[in-house]
């Protein structure tokens, strides 16, 4: 037995309104955490790459206003050691007169440009001097964690494996490149070699 009743169709047009307005009653409440954990700081700012000072700095900071510090960096007009715009354009153009690599990892997803890695910041300012005897310019850098979070989850997978026969522990590395013909005078860095690349795969234990 078939039932060929006609489905019910309810008009809803005089129903709706033709023009209404969306509202949305959310209100931005804020971060507001309704239960403390304790959480290690070493492991924390090992995790964030933040110091102890710093750590301490945020944890005061949000102890008595309930929000975190401000950052101000770049905010503030004292800059006594400021460099003029022609220095900076000095330095611009003298960096940008070095020859150019492209990563010989990523060579088809960036336009970045890397310079050899046998010209080092030093290298650089001395080169700059030789052009530029009358300039004061100096320079400073900073050497970061990333390094030294490396070599030691390196080392710990290393013990891992001499203590397990069943873990393997290897170092992948797509070697520094090689410029040929390998010269000993400053006039190798403008101009352009012939690069030698080299894959590494290297058993730890």
């Amino acid at each position: 037995m078939v039932d060929d009743r006609t489905p019910q169709v309810t008009d809803t047009s005089k129903k709706r309104p033709k023009h209404h307005e969306k509202v949305n009653n959310r209100k931005n409440k804020g971060c507001r955490s309704t239960q403390e954990l304790p959480v290690c700081s070493k492991a924390l700012g090992s995790i964030i790459g933040v110091g102890e000072k710093r750590l301490w700095k945020i944890k005061e900071q949000l102890r008595k206003t309930g929000f975190p510090p401000v950052d101000m960096r770049g905010k503030h007009g004292n800059r006594p050691h400021k460099l003029m715009d022609d220095q900076v354009m000095e330095v611009i153009n003298h960096i940008k007169s070095f020859k150019g690599r492209q990563s010989h990892y990523s060579r088809n997803r960036s336009r970045r440009l890397y310079l050899p890695d046998t010209l080092n910041i030093s290298k650089m300012h001395a080169l700059f001097r030789e052009q530029r005897p009358a300039s004061s310019i100096s320079y400073a850098y900073e050497t970061y964690r990333k390094a030294e979070v490396f070599y030691a989850r390196k080392k710990a997978a290393k013990e891992k494996a001499k203590k397990n026969p069943e873990t393997l522990a290897a170092a992948f590395d797509f070697q520094q490149e090689l410029y040929m013909p390998n010269l000993s005078t400053n006039d190798e860095f403008y101009r352009r070699q012939l690069s030698l690349h080299s894959f590494d795969i290297h058993d730890l234990v």
